[in-house]
Formats: C-alpha cells, structure tokens, sequence
C-alpha cells in the first residue's frame, strides 16, 4: 500500500482541575510515617507527563467500532495514528503536589486505620504540548482522519472526557487546543530522504496546515446528568480536614492537626470526603429500612452471559457503587467562600486540647495537642447525578428516593465534615434561604423522575420491602 502523506497534530491540553496519572509507584510522605504517596507519571527533571497509552485510551472511548478499529487499531491490527507522551513545560514542585484520600468505615462513618494514603496531583492551569502522528495511504486523505481526531479531542471542552483517576470527583478536566498540524506529503518526503535528519525536528519545521481541515460544526455538549449547586454553612462550628503535611510536633511550630487549603488559603473539603459522608449516611438511612438491615450493604455488580446489567441491586449500590459499577454521583470539592461580614479566606483558628485518661478522668501529662481550622466558613461545590446510567441498572424513582432522604439530612444539619466531629467540628447545614430543607429537596430535584419527591420515597421504602 502506497504511503501519500505524514502527518502529525500538535495542540496543548491544559488542566481545569487536579489530575493524576499515576506511574504505578509510591513514596513516604516526607515527616509523616506509614503514609504513601501514590506518584504521578513524570519525567527526570520533574515535569508532567501523561503517557500517550493512557490519552488513546481515554479518546477511544467515545469513538464506534469501526472508526477505533480504523484510527486505534487493536491487537492483531495496528491503528493508523500513534499518540506520543506529553509533557508539562515546566518542572513541578511534587512535595507541594500531594491529595489526600482515605477509606470511609461505612458502619461507623469515621476514617479506617491504616488506609489514609496520598497521591501527587498536576495542578489546575498547567499545559501539556501533545502531538498525534499518523499515516494516510493511497485513497485516503489525511484531513478525514485529522477532522476525525480532532472532534474526539474537543470532547475535552465540554467535559465528555477526561484523564488520569478520580473521574467521579472531577479531576482531570482538561480544555484542548488545537496549534498545528505539519503534513509531509509525497514531495517533502523526497527532500526529507536525501538528508534524514530525525522525522521529529523535520515535522517540526513544515508549515502549518490546520486550515486544510474542513469546517467542523461544535456538537452541542450532551448534559451528563442535574446538577445541584450547594453551599455548606458551618454556623457555630469551627472546620478541617486534616492536611499531615503541615503536621508535626509543636516543637518544630507545627500544630497537631492543621487544615487543607488551596494554595490561595481558602477552606477545602475535597470531594472524595464529601461523598464518603452522603454515602454513609444513605448506607445508615438504607439500613433502618431494608429486610435484616442489608439495603445499606454495598453488592457487587455483574453483567450477565448476554452482557446485561443487573436490575436487582440496592439503592445505595446504584448512586454509590460497588465492585463492578462507578458511583453516578460526581462531586467536585467544596471550597470556602466569602460572607458580606467575613473575609476570605477567613482567620485561621487554634484550640487546644488536653486528652483526657480513660480511668481517673484527668489530664494526661504531656498529652496537649492543637487543631487549626477556620470558624464558620461557607464552602460551596456541586454534585451531579447521571440519570442515564442510573436507569441502566434499574428504576431511577427508588434511588433518587433515597437520595432525597440523604439530602434532606444533609441541610438540615445531620453530618459532619472532617476532622474532630466529636468535639463540635464539622457539622454543617445547606444554605437553603428562606426555605425549610424539605421545601429545598423539592424544588432543588424537581423533574428529576415521574411523580414527586414523596412519591420516590414511596417507591423506595416499598423497593426495601420486596426485597426481603
């Protein structure tokens, strides 16, 4: 088969918010013992990189079969484009780079032992040059599968894709930008053969003929479920979630617990902690409902030898997940906002503890400790529920029955964010107005399903009970 042309895409993916792709390896958190860092894939001098294996990846899934086939190949046949790494354009400070997660208990809501870990992040703003090159044979022409990839990468805009883990959290929004494409046709290719300098640099410098492309009309961006806008009030309670880095002993002026912040010194509850308390307590609510307490259970998720879903599985299984099925629940984290009468970020605030002996009742000697938190913060973020992959796995009513009870609980002050919510952290209610937090789910999930609100906690409850 005839080679026509060489040609390759140059463009710049940019982060819209905390991605990781990891590498597969851990290190100790530098001053923290028994805790890992999940690294991020990287160069030796520290910068970004995303492997080209995982951005094909990520580009095939919205892509038929025969145009995968074609453009991706598969395992006996390779694709016509290859996708190189790409990298960031400058070197990162990881140390600073670092999220925290931790597993939930789902009986008892608080962190489980031994499974607090970190993973190093790339930051919102930071750019990455991408290149895609390929190859168009004889009857083909490069601009079709050019135009092709390029409708692919610009699902990117509209949050369609995105890299790296953490999907449901909203890590690894990305905005594409199209630079450059350089072909080398049947005549460059003949200059290029009599003195073969390395294809990199000689593709580098041909001209630019992105304006070959055919005009391509922007698809109006597919909703990916309703969204709700919340804004968490911590009215009368101080907040953190514990960041170890800025931990340590009060000797070296560091305080027992500190706060996570952004880097501009905002409050922040990251996503993952915000959805562990809502499916907890949607675990808890399931549990007071469902035959032998087992509704709160998670259940594993198999498709069937047709390669069918199961529509049998809990309410808390289908918005929270399991083994075998992703949460239709996407959160992003909740970061502090500002009040008419409260700067922002706000003053940081510092208690002091003295831990109590179990058998006299007293002070523990040399038991004094601190937290530093901020003191009634607004945090505000999103979350967002897939109707459409919600109906695959059964009704859609049942669940956002149980939902609405969760959310109810939520705004009218029943959970607790973060550390220390024992000793009065943590506990907030939604910024509902002038409504009642029943009046607020009413209207906040109204046409999200046939029937009202009260309809779909019937049909829930009446759901727990078949179920026995």
């Amino acid at each position: 088969m005839k080679l026509e042309a060489i040609w390759q895409m140059e463009g710049t993916l940019t982060t819209r918010t905390p991605m990781h792709v990891g590498d597969g390896r851990t290190r100790p958190l530098g001053g923290a013992e028994d805790v890992e860092v999940q690294t991020a894939a990287k160069t030796p001098d520290k910068r970004a990189r995303i492997p080209g294996s995982s951005l094909k990846g990520v580009l095939r899934s919205g892509f038929g079969e025969r145009e995968a086939l074609d453009i991706f190949g598969e395992k006996e046949q390779g694709g016509v484009a290859q996708f190189l790494d790409a990298y960031s354009a400058v070197p990162l400070a990881w140390n600073d780079l670092v999220l925290g997660r931790t597993a939930i208990d789902g009986v008892t809501g608080a962190a489980q032992q031994h499974l607090l870990f970190q993973m190093e992040v790339v930051p919102p703003g930071i750019v990455f040059s991408v290149r895609i090159r390929g190859k168009a044979f004889a009857g083909e022409r490069w601009q079709d599968t050019v135009g092709v990839i390029e409708r692919g990468m610009r699902r990117f805009n509209d949050d369609t894709i995105r890299l790296g883990a953490g999907e449901a959290n909203q890590r690894g929004l990305c905005t594409w930008n199209l630079a450059a494409v350089k072909v080398m046709d049947a005549a460059e290719r003949r200059e290029w053969l009599k003195n073969p300098v390395p294809l990199e640099g000689y593709l580098g410098g041909l001209g630019d003929c992105k304006g070959e492309l055919e005009a391509q009309t922007a698809a109006a961006p597919t909703p990916r479920g309703r969204t709700l806008k919340l804004t968490l009030k911590f009215d009368g309670h101080p907040f953190l979630v514990n960041d170890p880095r800025k931990t340590g002993k009060k000797v070296d002026g560091k305080h027992a617990h500190a706060a996570r912040r952004m880097a501009n010194g905002r409050l922040l509850l990251p996503a993952e902690s915000f959805r562990g308390v809502l499916a907890h307590q949607a675990a808890r609510i399931a549990r007071t409902n469902g035959p032998q307490g087992k509704s709160g259970d998670r259940e594993n998720v198999k498709r069937s030898s047709g390669g069918g879903l199961p529509q049998d599985k809990n309410a808390v299984t289908r918005l929270f997940g399991a083994a075998g099925w992703a949460s239709v629940l996407e959160v992003g984290d909740f970061v502090e906002i500002g009040r008419k009468e409260q700067p922002c970020p706000g003053d940081p605030k510092v208690q002091q503890f003295l831990a109590v002996d179990r058998f006299t009742g007293g002070g523990v000697d040399e038991r004094k400790f601190d937290a530093e938190g901020g003191w009634e913060p607004l945090l505000h973020g999103e979350v967002t529920v897939d109707l459409e992959r919600l109906r695959a796995i059964g009704k859609v009513e049942p669940a956002l029955g149980l939902l609405a009870l969760t959310l109810r609980d939520l705004a009218e002050g029943d959970l607790a964010f973060g550390w220390g919510s024992g000793k009065g952290y943590g506990w907030a209610t939604v910024d509902t107005g002038v409504q009642t937090a029943v009046e607020w789910v009413e209207k906040a999930m109204s046409g999200w399903g046939a029937g009202t609100v009260k309809d779909w906690i019937g049909a829930w409850q009446a759901e727990g009970g078949n179920r026995g």
